[in-house]
């Protein structure tokens, strides 16, 4: 038997008001913070303490298109699934009711009831909770707005995590639609110097196949010729070994590496492109340099500044990639060429994403070099003149020792 409540009724309702308003933040915050069944199972708790008297059954059941599912219990007989589809339509109303208990739940003695609360959003159902044994003639007027309130309270705090739990599903989407991308302009790039480098291995391996069919018919096997073909099939190894490692998925680690490494590797791949363009590669390195780095992504970094670079001198010209200690314990990449340059009105835009000048961009490889940069605690600058060219410059925090 319940204690009697001896509080005055505006003191009780000034409680319940409070209680109310501080449930409603708690779950408010715990929408964003709690795993999915920790909080149904905090809502349920919630309900039982505002009934303010013990049940053998505490269930509580939300909605998921037609379906009532069962995602918190608090009782001794086997818990049900699913309520069944006789009860939807009985949850008219917002106020706590009492239904048939068998209705809610099967297994429980027939002509008995139970105590339900609905949880209402904007006139749908998305939920109930349901007590036995219990009844509303159990509850006062005031207890009873109170457990309506809390239904209420309850009922936009599954809405919400519903929405958190679709903004989840969707940011995944985008993230991996994202990565996709990223991924796709990276291959897009290799697919581009393939042509370039399948030309720059063919001539060695020609050359070697070559000496090799004269060695074949007789010709003298001198020193100079075996060195001439082992220079030929190492020039082509080395550059097929290239290739290969810049295709292969990145560590997701960073490392203390020499700055002149994250240029070379890109550079290697695009020498050859360069010629084909009548581009002049010039590298200036400045020796025993480090940084910490992912190595992959800020390969992919300059890689793609690079091919910008190729783009933007179509009838040729000079391609400078150089490393170098910056103030401040910085190093400093720059990537410079004497294309087309950048129109001025353009040039604070190129790092949003989208935003592309070319006519079969994905305007995600600037932003991208953006993002990796910052995440590696480094920063951006970029010079452009119409017509003389562009320098993008790239700081990172200088790293002490040698690479590991």
């Amino acid at each position: 038997m319940r204690a009697q409540d001896k509080r005055t009724p505006t003191r009780r309702l000034r409680d319940a008001l409070g209680y109310i308003s501080l449930v409603n933040t708690a779950l408010h915050l715990a929408c964003s913070k709690l795993e999915r069944d920790v909080l149904l199972r905090f809502i349920l708790d919630i309900m039982i303490d505002a009934l303010g008297h013990p049940v053998d059954v505490a269930a509580l059941f939300t909605r998921a298109n037609s379906d009532l599912t069962l995602v918190a219990w608090r009782g001794q007989i086997e818990p049900p699934t699913h309520a069944p589809d006789s009860v939807l339509p009985l949850l008219r109303s917002q106020t706590p009711q009492d239904l048939p208990a068998s209705a809610c739940l099967p297994g429980l003695e027939e002509g008995s009831k139970a105590l339900v609360v609905p949880f209402r959003v904007e006139g749908e159902v998305v939920g109930f909770a349901c007590f036995y044994p219990a009844a509303s003639s159990d509850m006062d007027d005031i207890q009873s707005e109170v457990m309506s309130a809390l239904s209420a309270v309850c009922a936009v705090s599954i809405r919400m995590m519903s929405l958190y739990e679709e903004l989840a599903r969707r940011l995944e989407e985008v993230e991996e639609a994202h990565r996709r991308l990223i991924e796709q302009e990276r291959l897009a790039a290799i697919n581009l110097l393939l042509a370039s480098l399948t030309h720059e291995i063919k001539n060695p391996l020609a050359s070697a196949y070559s000496l090799v069919q004269l060695l074949q018919e007789g010709m003298e096997a001198t020193p100079d010729t075996l060195e001439r073909i082992s220079r030929g099939l190492k020039r082509a190894k080395d550059l097929v070994e290239r290739l290969l490692k810049y295709s292969k998925p990145s560590k997701p680690r960073k490392v203390v590496v020499e700055a002149k490494e994250l240029l070379e590797e890109p550079a290697s791949l695009v020498e050859s492109e360069c010629r084909s363009r009548k581009i002049k590669l010039v590298r200036r390195y400045q020796e025993n340099i480090y940084v910490l780095a992912n190595k992959r992504q800020m390969s992919d970094v300059f890689m793609n500044l690079m091919m910008n670079a190729i783009d933007a001198m179509p009838q040729g010209g000079t391609l400078t990639v150089a490393a170098e200690a910056a103030p401040e314990g910085m190093v400093c990449f720059r990537i410079c060429d004497t294309g087309c340059g950048i129109p001025e009105d353009k040039l604070p835009h190129i790092f949003e994403p989208f935003f592309t000048t070319k006519k079969k961009g994905t305007g995600l490889g600037l932003y991208n070099c953006y993002n990796t940069t910052k995440q590696h605690n480094g920063r951006v600058e970029v010079d452009s003149k119409v017509g003389e060219g562009t320098e993008f410059r790239i700081y990172l925090p200088a790293a002490e020792g040698k690479k590991r």
